[in-house]
């Protein structure tokens, strides 16, 4: 079986959701409902989003010794062009504590952040379903979202993963609904159609029992390239000879740390020379 299964890197839709939406402002987008915990059902009608309300929550909220939406600060909310790249500040946008804030605001006087905040989960719990690098993390802080995926009941994470494709296909095709850029809307339907086709394909396989979502992007390729450019000196332009040193720095330290000698592991390179 020669299956390919297309995915883009989910930290890398979750930066640009965020760069999207800053850019944007407002989005509208179908309605949908949370049923059953964490599974969006598509509703008739259009919602709308608007990054000013976070703003306007960080407003509310200056001054004040205890602060709901406390992971939000200017750096977050007013970005310079590099940092819009970090992880972390799409992190505090999307974050449970900012979420649970418009919640909060929407039942005390502003009733128009609900919407923003609905749009602000779905999209928080699409990354958690896709972040998944625990068996029993999810199960410790009782969140569905942060479940592994398990053979014997893949469960609600499956059939997230659909809505939230379907839900992504009727936004860029409904007429006059301002949205995400034609970029991200490709690359996160792509992802988020996949996934569940290559948690099915895994499971044919009876040695595995469950899959961790978050051990399937490329965050392991990159983190070792980022290893290669500090063992170069920081160096961002490394040459072919420079990585091929740095990746054998990387087996030495590795074989030491599993209790190798010296002995072993000279004679170990001269079998592999």
């Amino acid at each position: 079986d020669k299956s390919v299964f297309l995915m883009f890197d989910p930290l890398h839709l979750f930066k640009n959701f965020y760069n999207n939406f800053m850019k944007a402002v407002t989005f509208t987008f179908p309605s949908f409902k949370f049923v059953d915990s964490i599974v969006p059902e598509l509703l008739d009608g259009t919602m709308e989003a608007s990054f000013l309300h976070i703003k306007n929550v960080h407003d509310i909220e200056i001054g004040k010794p205890l602060k709901l939406a406390f992971k939000l600060n200017e750096k977050v909310l007013n970005p310079a062009v590099i940092e819009r790249t970090s992880v972390k500040l799409a992190d505090s946008v999307f974050h449970e504590s900012t979420i649970n804030s418009l919640f909060y605001y929407s039942n005390n006087g502003y009733p128009q952040f609900k919407e923003t905040a609905l749009f602000l989960r779905m999209m928080r719990t699409w990354f958690n379903v896709l972040n998944v690098k625990s068996l029993f993390y999810g199960e410790n802080v009782r969140d569905v979202s942060k479940m592994a995926i398990k053979m014997e009941d893949p469960g609600k994470s499956i059939k997230f993963m659909k809505s939230f494709c379907e839900w992504l296909e009727k936004w860029k095709t409904g007429t006059g609904m301002k949205g995400l850029t034609c970029q991200t809307f490709g690359a996160a339907t792509q992802t988020s159609h996949a996934y569940p086709l290559l948690v099915d394909y895994i499971f044919k396989n009876p040695d595995f029992d469950y899959v961790l979502t978050g051990n399937l992007s490329s965050d392991f390729i990159e983190g070792r390239f980022g290893w290669y450019r500090q063992l170069c000196g920081a160096n961002y332009y490394n040459s072919v000879l420079q990585m091929l040193q740095a990746e054998k720095r990387i087996r030495l330290r590795s074989l030491i740390n599993m209790g190798f000698n010296l002995k072993n592991i000279h004679e170990l390179f001269e079998d592999n020379d």
